[in-house]
């Protein structure tokens, strides 16, 4: 797989979209995994859990694609590492692969819809079902992992005041930030805990370990670990192809990294 150019940071959102060009495509999630967690409802909530629960718990967010992908498997991946994984549908079931069958204009209108509704939705599910469900269980040390969209999340409920220990975030996308009038290296600014990027050739320069937004949290959080994935294309660990021996071989180094980090910080 050939890398295609980085986007830049100064590229409008309506050019930037959510996945820079040359990303892997959606993936559906795979019929046949046995998945050992299981769907319970936080409210109108649907969240994915797995693991015992306990003291250290990590919420999953996944990309515009929602739940598909492996993204139940990596779910019980952390599970087997031994954390309280819980994966929340903030988006009640929709989904970018509808979005994007319609057309440019409708795949525009749902990124704004969920970049524009973070506080009224997301947050709001974040604070209100989340970490209830997370206190009820025993949970006092949660950190985050985010995929893509996701990982704005992440950003955007540590800036907020969530009080996530840490986060980690494959294949960033934060500079969805765009979409509310502001800028990822901005968002970094006011994030309040360490972060990692696993970051794939063709993401942008900003979030690539020399990059502005990967210094800036290096700066307010020197324990932040930033890491490039060169030969990666923007979704490989929760979309790419792993029949391929160097996608495998990323995403198996990539979630590595992840559990180094939770292990360090949670």
């Amino acid at each position: 797989i050939q890398c295609r150019a980085r986007p830049t940071a100064t590229s409008p959102p309506s050019a930037m979209a959510c996945c820079p060009d040359g990303s892997w495509p959606a993936l559906n999630a795979d019929p046949a995994y046995p998945a050992t967690g299981s769907v319970i409802e936080l409210g109108d909530l649907k969240v994915y859990v797995s693991g015992t629960p306990g003291a250290k718990a990590v919420i999953v967010w996944p990309e515009v694609f929602g739940w598909e992908g492996r993204m139940k498997q990596i779910c019980d991946q952390l599970a087997g590492a031994g954390y309280y994984a819980i994966m929340p549908d903030h988006m009640r079931g929709e989904s970018m692969t509808e979005a994007a069958a319609k057309g440019e204009e409708a795949k525009m209108a749902f990124l704004n819809k969920w970049a524009g509704n973070f506080e009224e939705v997301v947050l709001a599910d974040i604070n209100d079902k989340l970490f209830p469900h997370l206190t009820e269980v025993g949970a006092t040390s949660v950190g985050g992992i985010g995929f893509c969209w996701g990982v704005w999340v992440a950003h955007r409920a540590s800036a907020a005041g969530v009080p996530l220990k840490c986060a980690a975030g494959c294949h960033p996308s934060v500079r969805l930030e765009g979409f509310v009038g502001s800028n990822e290296l901005e968002l970094a600014g006011k994030v309040k805990c360490p972060m990692m990027f696993a970051s794939a050739g063709n993401d942008p320069e900003n979030v690539q370990p020399d990059g502005e937004v990967s210094k800036k949290l290096k700066e307010l959080h020197p324990t932040s670990v930033i890491i490039a994935f060169p030969e990666m294309e923007h979704g490989w660990v929760s979309r790419g192809d792993v029949s391929q021996e160097n996608v495998a071989r990323d995403t198996k180094l990539a979630l590595e990294a992840c559990m180094q980090f939770f292990a360090a910080h949670l």
